[in-house]
């Protein structure tokens, strides 16, 4: 994996730090976004969350306590920015501002249900979702005529596992899988999900992988899609390092992202910005189910491992760094029981547990 083992244990450490300080503050998080067109009274007054217009832009303002030591690392980071001295070496592990940076992504989602409401109200054809990659100028103030500047946004270089496999070529099955990623970060939620199964078409296209049904089972079985025939006869046990235990997760997964993208398509689903978790999901169950002999075999799976790590990368530590949701996850943690991992199998298990879609999760999903 691209993030080593020192790098994620100063993420612990400083985050830790952060989280546990009882010395709270209140600062305001600002940031512009720019807009291709401008829409009717875009103004947000909904506390913590304030977005004016002006123009083509946007600015935004959002109210959030942190703490007192999360606070002072970024005014020292800025100080020593303005005054050219040299950073502590701890501070430039810790990288505060991706802290940060990891709060306003419920701000985003807010704005973005606000453009779309206005695209298809106001007819914006220019009018996009956005991302945190959209944002620029981002600065906490906690005083009157007091800013600190955040380092954002990021410029990120050729991810190292990606170049590695360069001289591989992104077949369109592969080149599908990658736009779903892009869209997932762009909270296109619903093109995400297209994305993901039209990859999955192209992929059993590619291989040439077809069923046929005997004539008796055209006479009395229930009428299946192409789709789920070809779903259920290459992932399983013949096809794949994997146990039928784990397989019919994949199956149960793609088969109901599959129902979830007729839904779409049909018009009769549009999945809201507060589910980027199905996305992500869907995107690790395609993962899994690339690990067929096709795949392995033809030495294209390292190929689409490194892009998933540089998806994971992107989503769990530039992107995820949201000290709220980290604090209530360990919590969460806290109160399961710890599973005592033993061998392979043991790790295989909990993997494809951690990728099932729970009633609960389709429950919310499919709320309107």
């Amino acid at each position: 994996m691209y993030t080593s083992i020192n790098k994620l244990k100063n993420i612990m450490k400083s985050w830790h730090e952060y989280y546990r300080d009882t010395n709270k503050i209140t600062i305001f998080i600002k940031y512009n976004v720019k807009l291709p067109s401008k829409v009717e009274d875009f103004n947000i007054d909904d506390d913590p969350l304030y977005v004016k217009q002006d123009s083509g832009e946007l600015h935004v303002t959002y109210k959030k306590i942190i703490t007192q030591t999360l606070f002072e690392d970024i005014k020292e980071f800025f100080d020593c920015f303005k005054d050219k001295k040299p950073i502590r070496d701890e501070l430039l592990k810790k990288n505060p501002s991706q802290y940060i940076i990891g709060y306003l992504k419920h701000t985003i989602i807010r704005i973005n249900k606000e453009i779309l409401q206005r695209k298809y109200k106001e007819g914006h054809i220019l009018l996009k979702t956005i991302s945190q990659f959209d944002i620029y100028n981002v600065f906490i103030s906690n005083k009157p005529g007091e800013f600190y500047p955040i380092l954002w946004p990021l410029s990120l270089p050729i991810f190292p596992e990606v170049k590695k496999y360069q001289q591989n070529e992104a077949t369109i099955f592969i080149k599908d899988m990658i736009d779903a990623m892009t869209e997932y970060f762009n909270f296109n939620l619903d093109e995400c999900i297209r994305k993901i199964i039209t990859s999955l078409e192209n992929y059993f296209s590619h291989y040439n992988l077809k069923t046929k049904k005997s004539f008796l089972s055209k006479m009395f079985s229930k009428k299946q899609s192409k789709v789920k025939n070809l779903i259920n006869k290459y992932v399983n046990e013949e096809y794949y390092h994997y146990k039928e235990r784990d397989l019919k997760i994949l199956r149960e997964n793609i088969l109901y992202i599959y129902s979830k993208r007729n839904e779409i398509v049909h018009d009769k689903l549009r999945i809201n910005l507060d589910n980027q978790f199905f996305c992500k999901k869907a995107i690790g169950t395609l993962l899994y189910i690339y690990q067929s002999k096709f795949i392995i075999n033809n030495d294209k799976f390292n190929f689409i491992f490194s892009f998933y790590s540089q998806f994971l990368m992107i989503n769990d530590i530039i992107m995820g760094m949201d000290l709220d949701y980290l604090e209530e996850k360990e919590k969460t943690e806290k109160n399961k029981k710890t599973k005592m991992i033993k061998d392979k199998d043991d790790i295989d298990k909990l993997m494809f547990e951690g990728l099932i879609i729970s009633k609960s999760e389709k429950k919310k999903l499919n709320k309107k």
